[in-house]
Formats: structure tokens, C-alpha cells, sequence
């Protein structure tokens, strides 16, 4: 497919957006030049532009500018979502869309790509572990089953707690 490039009214004729991610800017001459994309942070690899709007430089993010070039400006509580490819470098028009954050949850959970349980940086217990916990809590004898179990696994009772609330680890 053909990529196709729009400008956005309020970046005015000096930008231009591709249909396939890439930002593109008017230089006194009237070439057309692509612009650099640089990653959000270390740790967030979406990528970004830094356009320079009435004298001031601001960071945009490609999956914004995209979508309010071929879509329309973002609606009221919504947020660009990648779907059908989680790939978040992945700025082409087929895999953008505006929607809510709770549904842009539910595409990271169709892709497995929820930060959650083991995943989760601090994790101090596993699948398995939460699972023991849960089969081994003696519900007569109270605390000190619970701060037998903290002690078995190395953790605070009230993480214990948390874990047979199922105020944690919701998804074992």
C-alpha cells in the first residue's frame, strides 16, 4: 500500500505525517526532509519528534500525530492504542486507534503483554508460590498460619493477606 501523507492544521504546512509513521518537515528551499525519531525514554521505546512550534521545541509522540492526521483529534478520555500489533514502534495507520484505557488494557491482555505477577520488576513471589499460599492457609488458626507462610516464602505477613484477599495476584 501507498503511503500517503497529510499535514495537521495546527503544526501548519511545514509538517507533514505519513501514513506509515514518518514526520516529515518543509525546509526554506522546498525540499522535504524526514525527521529524526527519537525513543520516549530508555525504558519506553515509543517513538517521539521534536518539532519546533513558534520559536518553542516540543516532544510529540508519532502515534499521536498520526492519528490526528488520518483520524481526527483525539476524542474526549481517549488514548492511542496499538492493535492489531503491540509493537509500539509500529506507528502506521492500521495498527492505530483511539480508544479507551480500559480497552487498551484488554489488548494487553489479549497479547500477554500485561506487566503483572512474575513480570512485575518488585515480584517477590511467583505463580507457583501464591498458589501454596493459598492451599496451605489454615483458616482456624488465623495469624499464625499467615506468619508461618510469610516466613516459608521471606515476605511480610501483610503481603500474605494481600495474596489470600486476592487483593494481589488477582489473576492466579
Amino acid at each position: 500500500m501507498a503511503t500517503e501523507f497529510r499535514t495537521i492544521p495546527w503544526l501548519g504546512d511545514d509538517y507533514c505525517i505519513g501514513s506509515n509513521g514518518t514526520v516529515w518537515s518543509h525546509k526554506r528551499g522546498g525540499c522535504w526532509k524526514r525527521r529524526k525519531l527519537t525513543a520516549l525514554s530508555k525504558v519506553d521505546p515509543r517513538p517521539g519528534v521534536c518539532i519546533n512550534l513558534n520559536g518553542k521545541v516540543k516532544f510529540y509522540m508519532v502515534c499521536h500525530l498520526v492519528l490526528e492526521a488520518f483520524v481526527g483529534p483525539r476524542p474526549e478520555g481517549m488514548e492511542a492504542c496499538h492493535f492489531p500489533d503491540r509493537d509500539v514502534t509500529n506507528n502506521r495507520t492500521s495498527n492505530l486507534r483511539w480508544d479507551t484505557r480500559k480497552n487498551n488494557f484488554k489488548d494487553r491482555d489479549y497479547h500477554r503483554t500485561t506487566v503483572r505477577g512474575e513480570k512485575h520488576f518488585n515480584a517477590k513471589l511467583t505463580e507457583d508460590a501464591v498458589r501454596d499460599i493459598r492451599a496451605s492457609y489454615v483458616p482456624g488458626r488465623g495469624s499464625k498460619s499467615v506468619n508461618l507462610l510469610a516466613q516459608k516464602y521471606g515476605v511480610d505477613s501483610s503481603l500474605i493477606y494481600l495474596v489470600l484477599k486476592r487483593q494481589i495476584w488477582k489473576h492466579v
